[in-house]
């Protein structure tokens, strides 16, 4: 699958501008997919997903 619709099946989920923080932190993360390499990113969601 394509990094444009990972993102937009993430924005689906968390809309546009989410109100809560971990919705908006989630955004920031997703920004991050199409300037990092697949094992950067994955490393970063991990860190993410444990807070």
């Amino acid at each position: 699958m394509c990094q444009f619709h990972q993102v937009a099946i993430i924005r689906r989920y968390i809309s546009i501008n989410p109100k809560l923080e971990t919705g908006q932190e989630l955004k920031e993360l997703v920004k991050l997919i199409t300037k990092t390499d697949k094992e950067s990113f994955i490393k970063l969601f991990k860190v993410y997903k444990d807070l």
